[in-house]
């Protein structure tokens, strides 16, 4: 049941932007799902099929691109969502009453967001795994671990607003709230552990900036590096809704928060993009190479079959002109 408030203007204004942007933010979820999986099918898979001569759905049904649809799907489903519980509480607003966000769209909203972070560190993980061991190898196993665990972690923050949404509890739903904000803080505290360990090895490579080096692993440093910072910022916004708790400020900060995951999964796509196009461009140049080695193998061939055929004739002219005189002289 909702209680009478007085109608704030001011609070009315940050949640209408706050309910805007979750719907901008869910457009531009959708075609950014709709350009990976164009990418996927219409470009990487047939190009990397027949370049290593595999089965093309081996390459669309990568782990990699799994992730990618899997985060970005979970995306759309969190911004449209949390467009809807906002705008619950936004109607309460217009008519001065004080409306909770529906339990049931946020238990949805705690697991989409549970399901991108995982799905962000198991990428990055992949990604940066082999500069983790060559950099910090004494760091490696406890990451490994660490991200082993990551699910089992992420989804446990989604167990309190699961249990206020299906009503199996006597406990209160201020206990549960605080419950779900010290799991969540417990689960940023990972993500952070992970996101220093991540960042730390991408700028390590990137000091070393040689993109005719090993330009696979600087792609990867250089997306995964804007991607971990905006990580950290996302973060940051985060604990600022904490400390609005649900009102009107402490939903926009949640916002922009949340918001800034659809940024990190563009940078991970990118890191899939740049990768692609280094592949392609060493694909060029040995394509080139060959070529240019075949031609060069063709002339050596033609010119020493020129210079055989200038010098038979000049041999067999001898030969003749020996028997001839051998003829005159008998």
């Amino acid at each position: 049941m909702g209680t009478s408030i007085s109608n704030d203007t001011d609070g009315l204004s940050i949640q209408q932007v706050a309910v805007a942007l979750n719907w901008v933010m869910a457009s531009i979820s959708i075609i950014g799902t709709v350009v990976i999986i164009g990418f996927v099918l219409l470009l990487e898979a047939p190009t990397l099929a027949k370049a290593r001569n595999e089965d093309v759905y081996t390459i669309i049904f990568s782990p990699i691109n799994g992730i990618l649809v899997f985060v970005s799907a979970s995306l759309n489903v969190l911004y449209s969502v949390q467009a809807l519980s906002y705008s619950a509480v936004l109607n309460g607003m217009k008519v001065g009453v004080h409306l909770e966000r529906p339990p049931v769209l946020q238990a949805v909203i705690a697991i989409c967001v549970a399901t991108s972070e995982v799905g962000y560190i198991v990428y990055s993980w992949i990604r940066s795994r082999s500069l983790i061991r060559s950099q910090f190898p004494k760091c490696y196993n406890f990451a490994r671990n660490l991200m082993r665990a990551s699910p089992l972690i992420y989804l446990l923050q989604c167990i309190p607003a699961i249990i206020l949404a299906c009503e199996i509890s006597s406990i209160s739903g201020t206990s549960l709230t605080m419950a779900h904000n010290i799991m969540v803080s417990v689960c940023a505290f990972v993500f952070l552990v992970m996101d220093t360990i991540f960042l730390s090895v991408f700028i390590g490579h990137l000091r070393k900036w040689d993109m005719t080096d090993q330009r696979d692993f600087t792609i990867i440093a250089f997306f995964g590096s804007m991607g971990s910072i905006l990580a950290f910022v996302s973060t940051g916004f985060l604990f600022a809704s904490f400390v609005y708790g649900e009102g009107p400020l402490g939903s926009l900060l949640y916002t922009i928060c949340v918001a800034l995951f659809e940024v990190i999964g563009s940078c991970m796509f990118l890191i899939k993009v740049g990768l692609f196009i280094v592949r392609e461009e060493e694909n060029h140049d040995n394509s080139v190479a060959a070529i240019k080695n075949a031609a060069s193998v063709a002339k050596y061939e033609m010119d020493s079959q020129e210079y055989q055929d200038a010098h038979k004739p000049a041999k067999f002219k001898g030969v003749v002109t020996r028997k001839l005189g051998l003829l005159h002289s008998s």
